[in-house]
C-alpha cells in the first residue's frame, strides 16, 4: 500500500490530524466498509492477516513484559524469552509481527490487545518505505528507559510531552504518534464515532452539541466511555482520547 504524502529528508511521512481519518476511511472502503456505516468492532485478524497479508505470531518478546509488539520490515532474527527466563533467537521474516504472549494471553486487556495488533499494523502501512531501504526492523511498544521508544495510549495525542513542550520531536516518536493515530481511526471510524457517541450522549441528556470536559461529570462520563469501548471493543483511555481528536471532548491538551 503506498500513501501520496509529504516526505521528511528521511523518507518519513509528514501527516496531520485529519490525514490518519482519510487514511482510515481508504483502508476501510476497500476492506470493511461495514465499519463505515455501523457502528461495530473492526474484525483486526481479517485486516491485518487476509488484506495486509502480515503474520502475527506470539512469543514472549521481553523478561520483564515491557516490549508489546515488533515488526520486521525485511527477514530479520528476533531475541524472544522461553518460559524458563532464556533468550533464544528466531527467524522474523518480513511482514511478521510479534506480540507479547503475556498481554495477548490476558482476557482482561482485550482492547489493549486489539489496539497493540492495529498499532502493528499501522506502521507497515506508513513506515515501510522509511524503514526497508535502511535494512531494518523496528520494535515498538516499549516502556520507557535509557534506550526505548516510550509508547502508551495518551501518545495520541502528545508523544512529545505536554502540548507546551518545545521539544524537537524524533522520527520514533512520530512514528510511534501516527500509528496509534492511525490505529484508533481504524478501530473507531470518526463518521460512526461522532454519530454513536452523540446517540450515547442523548440517552443520558446531554445535548449531542455539548463538547464534554471529563472532570464535570466523571462518573457518567465513565459511562459514555464504557459503552464505547464496549461497542468498538476499545480501551476506555482509547475511547476518551478519541472524544478529544472528534471534538467531542475538552480536558486534553493536543498538539
Amino acid at each position: 500500500m503506498q500513501l501520496n504524502y509529504r516526505q521528511n529528508s528521511r523518507g518519513l511521512y509528514i501527516l496531520n490530524k485529519n490525514d490518519f481519518d482519510d487514511i482510515a476511511t481508504m483502508i476501510l472502503l476497500n476492506y470493511q466498509p461495514a465499519m463505515l456505516k455501523k457502528a461495530q468492532p473492526l474484525d483486526v485478524q481479517d485486516l491485518v492477516e487476509e488484506h495486509l497479508y502480515l503474520d502475527m505470531k506470539i512469543a514472549r518478546l521481553s523478561k520483564d513484559g515491557r516490549i508489546l509488539g515488533a515488526i520486521a520490515f525485511e527477514d530479520t532474527v528476533y531475541e524472544v524469552y522461553g518460559d524458563d527466563g532464556h533468550a533464544m533467537m528466531i527467524d522474523m521474516p518480513m511482514g511478521t509481527i510479534l506480540l507479547d504472549e503475556r498481554l495477548m494471553k490476558d482476557e482482561r486487556h482485550i482492547g489493549r490487545q486489539r489496539f497493540t495488533q492495529v498499532h502493528e499494523a499501522a506502521h507497515w502501512i506508513c513506515h515501510r518505505q522509511y524503514h526497508t531501504p535502511m535494512g531494518r526492523n523496528y520494535e515498538f511498544r516499549k516502556m520507557e528507559d535509557n534506550h526505548s521508544i516510550v509508547c502508551r495510549e495518551e501518545r495520541i495525542e502528545h508523544p512529545g510531552g505536554s502540548a507546551n513542550n518545545t521539544k524537537v520531536w524524533s522520527d520514533s516518536e512520530w512514528e510511534e504518534w501516527q500509528a496509534d493515530n492511525l490505529a484508533a481511526a481504524l478501530l473507531m471510524p470518526k463518521g460512526t464515532f461522532i454519530h454513536t457517541a452523540r446517540e450515547i450522549f442523548c440517552s443520558y441528556g446531554i445535548n449531542a452539541d455539548v463538547r464534554l470536559r471529563w472532570n464535570d461529570n466523571l462518573a457518567l462520563y465513565d459511562k459514555i466511555a464504557d459503552e464505547l469501548k464496549d461497542i468498538y471493543q476499545v480501551s476506555k483511555s482509547a475511547v476518551r482520547l478519541r472524544l478529544v481528536r472528534c471534538g467531542l471532548m475538552a480536558g486534553i491538551n493536543s498538539r
